[in-house]
């Protein structure tokens, strides 16, 4: 999770639920019920039928695609960031 993200969410004492495909994978039905308990829903029957697998699709890619997208859209990222600064002001 992106720091700044984090911290908005701190501020506004919402408690932060840290998921990763690698850890849903081995328990796949405990993953089902954590959504739908989360999102107040019925478990689609599909969900259980379906069987993960744990195979890497990335290393160090998604840092480096962070890091060039914060160097290329240096005005975006500035905007984007002065508007949770001005969110997490008016919200605490």
């Amino acid at each position: 999770m992106e720091h700044d993200n984090e911290q908005l969410l701190r501020r506004r004492a919402i408690r932060a639920r840290r998921l990763s495909y690698e850890t849903l994978v081995p328990d796949h039905y405990t993953a089902i019920a954590v959504f739908v308990a989360a999102l107040g829903v019925a478990v689609p029957p599909m969900a259980l039928a379906a069987m993960p697998t744990l195979d890497a699709v990335s290393d160090d890619w998604n840092a480096a695609a962070e890091q060039r997208f914060r160097r290329e859209q240096r005005d975006l990222v500035a905007a984007v960031e002065s508007g949770r600064a001005r969110f997490g002001a008016h919200a605490c």
